[in-house]
């Protein structure tokens, strides 16, 4: 069964970086990539530009977005009877103890540092799997 990411970062140069270990990751499911928690939102609810996207199986998360937040995204997609059974991985530069103790509470919610190695992060990557 294929697997669907979608990625919500407000940073390009991090979008890109993202996608390059993806495929360097040989990731064989779908990204999708979003600039920002509103159009998080618009897609996760199929919304204009997204009627055809599937729901996914994970979203990738940056914390720290101008406009609506990661955290505001992440409580709005566990408030919502028809999303909160997708998991949500945050991922952040940030180590702060609020940080990461903010995404405790949700179900199935997990908190990952963006690793600062090139290497480390096609890890992660091809570790994804294992919270689909």
């Amino acid at each position: 069964m294929t697997k669907h990411i979608l990625l919500v970062e407000d940073n390009e140069a991090s979008r890109n970086i993202m996608q390059e270990a993806f495929v360097d990751a040989s990731f064989e499911g779908e990204l999708d990539v979003v600039g920002n928690g509103n159009e998080a939102m618009q897609f996760l609810r199929q919304g204009p530009r997204f009627e055809n996207k599937p729901k996914p199986d994970l979203v990738l998360l940056d914390l720290n977005m101008p406009g609506k937040s990661g955290m505001e995204v992440l409580q709005e997609i566990k408030s919502d009877e028809a999303l909160q059974y997708i998991p949500v991985i945050i991922l952040s530069g940030s180590n702060a103890p609020k940080d990461m103790n903010a995404c405790f509470g949700f179900l199935k919610c997990h908190y990952l540092l963006k690793p600062s190695r090139f290497q480390d992060l096609v890890k992660l990557v091809t570790s994804l799997e294992d919270y689909c």
